[in-house]
């Protein structure tokens, strides 16, 4: 629960308003004043204003009247910078490991161990039973493994089978192209002719803090903190020796900080149990990821399109299950619908979207597992009814 800040934290507020540049904020914010910062706390309320800092034990930010106010550290779940300016990295290659960590950069080689370099974290080996993908040329699209690792070529071809090492050649055993009857003989494809690869590796979920950043970036971290000269400060939890020790970045750079990374259950990282329409519509389209740019608290919006219902079976019951549902402004000229919430058979809630009322906040309580999003055509028929989800995100109850 946000409370109003104690007087120590009164004159670092009062301390931050006679620097130049931004009025109540550091100089350095200064390109960052046309983004809002959303702080959420383990209540499900989105608080919104201006980060001042994080220390041990506050989290403190100028609310959009210009008040002061304060949430304990303890009780803060993530903080982010709706609408961030991205940032391009220099380096065409990206690196994602199986639970999520994202490293834009370049491949190296180091005594002939795959090192990857990163801008902020420097020069770490690469390690395979870590590795979820790699892309190593601009424009090329990585694919999903999934019942075989999969090495994309520089000339668009592909070798599937099972990559066991990776240095100067991608070592692979490849599933076909032996001998009838007999396993397939090892190929060692050399790495410059590798455009991409994706290995099978068992996904893993981040726990603790994770920050993400304008380029892409997805870092665990230990202890992100914001001083009042407007820089986080951390340390990569997994970097290994070679790698950069604590870092200092503005926080323009920065696009949110989820503090539990645990707490939080992206909707989008839920596979639907069913998707269903009216017989009279040939198709029905599953929800759709938007993995396009920095994503509030890491949590991907989702793209629905009606008349449509929903079905998802939750990691665990008692969660509530935050969102804004938006009607896009391209389709207000005929969309107009109703969105429907259920808790099992239990309807938590039905509102109308259309071009007066665009956008409706979502805030609900699940008792069980089965959640239902519905869609349903309104006065128009099923004419643009189309929805973005927000945020949408089950975090633990704690009002249950």
């Amino acid at each position: 629960m946000p409370t109003r800040p104690t007087s120590a934290l009164l004159l670092v507020a009062a301390t931050l308003a006679a620097l130049p540049g931004v009025p109540g904020l550091p100089a350095s914010w200064g390109r960052r004043a046309a983004a809002q910062e959303l702080v959420l706390g383990d209540d499900g309320r989105l608080e919104s204003g201006r980060l001042v800092a994080i220390d041990d034990r506050f989290v403190v930010w100028r609310d959009p009247s210009g008040e002061i106010r304060q949430m304990p550290l303890a009780s803060c779940i993530a903080v982010s910078v709706e609408n961030p300016l991205p940032i391009v990295s220099p380096d065409a290659g990206v690196m994602e490991l199986a639970d999520g960590q994202v490293f834009p950069g370049r491949i190296g080689l180091n005594n002939g161990r795959l090192t990857w370099r990163h801008a902020l974290v420097g020069e770490t080996p690469i390690d395979i039973e870590r590795l979820r993908s790699l892309q190593l040329l601009a424009g090329v699209k990585v694919p999903v493994a999934r019942d075989a690792d999969v090495v994309v070529l520089a000339n668009g071809d592909r070798v599937e089978g099972v990559v066991t090492s990776l240095g100067t050649a991608i070592e692979v055993e490849p599933l076909t192209g032996g001998v009838a009857g007999q396993k397939p003989e090892p190929i060692a494809i050399p790495l410059e002719r590798v455009a991409a690869l994706s290995l099978v590796t068992p996904q893993v979920r981040l726990a603790g803090a994770v920050v993400w950043f304008a380029d892409g970036t997805v870092i665990e971290a230990e202890s992100p903190r914001l001083g009042d000269d407007g820089l986080v400060r951390l340390r990569p939890a997994f970097v290994d020796a070679g790698g950069a020790g604590s870092l200092s970045v503005p926080m323009e750079q920065v696009s949110g900080i989820v503090f539990r990374a645990e707490a939080i259950q992206p909707l989008a990282d839920l596979d639907p149990v069913s998707v269903e329409g009216p017989v009279e519509r040939f198709r029905v389209p599953a929800p759709r990821a938007d993995d396009r740019g920095p994503a509030s608290f890491g949590v991907s919006p989702i793209w629905m399109s009606g008349p449509i219902v929903v079905r998802y079976v939750l990691p665990e019951p008692g969660m509530r299950f935050l969102a804004r549902a938006v009607l896009p402004r391209k389709d207000r000229g005929w969309g107009d619908l109703e969105i429907v919430v259920r808790d099992g058979a239990r309807e938590l809630l039905r509102s109308r979207l259309d071009a007066q009322h665009p956008a409706v906040a979502i805030d609900l309580p699940i008792s069980g597992t089965d959640l239902t999003i519905e869609l349903l055509e309104g006065r128009n028929g099923p004419v643009q009814d189309t929805v973005l989800l927000l945020r949408p995100l089950l975090i633990p109850n704690r009002q249950a």
